[in-house]
C-alpha cells in the first residue's frame, strides 16, 4: 500500500481510518514501512499501537551504485563499451539519486525501453 503525503499531511481522523485495520493482523504478522522520514514511521507505530523499530538504511556507495546501474542498464548489450557517453551520464546521475537501489532500477527500466 502506498500512502504518500496523506500520512504526513493528512488530517488525523482520515489517517486513522486508513491505518487502524493494520493493527489487526494475525499473530506473528509483520508490517514493513519504508520512508525517508522517521515521523511517518512513528505515526504508523502510534496508530497501530505497536512498538516502532526503526532501521536506517544507508544508500549505496558511489562505485557500488555505478556497478548496479550499469549491470542492469547494459545487461543485454553485446558490447557495453559502445555506450561510454551513457556511462558518463550515469556517473552524473548517481550524485542526484542518493544511492537508492530502487531509483537505480527505475532509471534502468527507462534506459532499456
Amino acid at each position: 500500500m502506498t500512502f504518500g503525503r496523506m500520512i504526513k499531511k493528512g488530517d488525523k481522523s482520515k489517517r486513522e481510518k486508513v491505518l487502524v485495520p493494520l493493527a489487526y493482523g494475525s499473530l506473528g504478522s509483520k508490517i514493513l514501512i519504508t520512508t525517508r522520514t522517521d515521523s511517518v514511521a512513528l505515526i504508523f507505530a502510534k496508530v497501530i499501537k505497536r512498538e516502532e523499530k526503526i532501521i536506517k538504511l544507508a544508500g549505496l556507495e558511489e562505485d557500488g551504485y555505478f556497478l548496479l546501474l550499469n549491470s542492469h542498464a547494459f545487461a543485454d548489450k553485446k558490447n557495453p563499451n559502445d555506450y561510454k557517453r551513457l556511462r558518463s551520464t550515469a556517473r552524473k546521475m548517481i550524485e542526484m539519486l542518493f544511492g537508492s537501489p530502487f531509483v537505480a532500477k527505475v532509471i534502468n527500466s527507462v534506459v532499456n525501453s
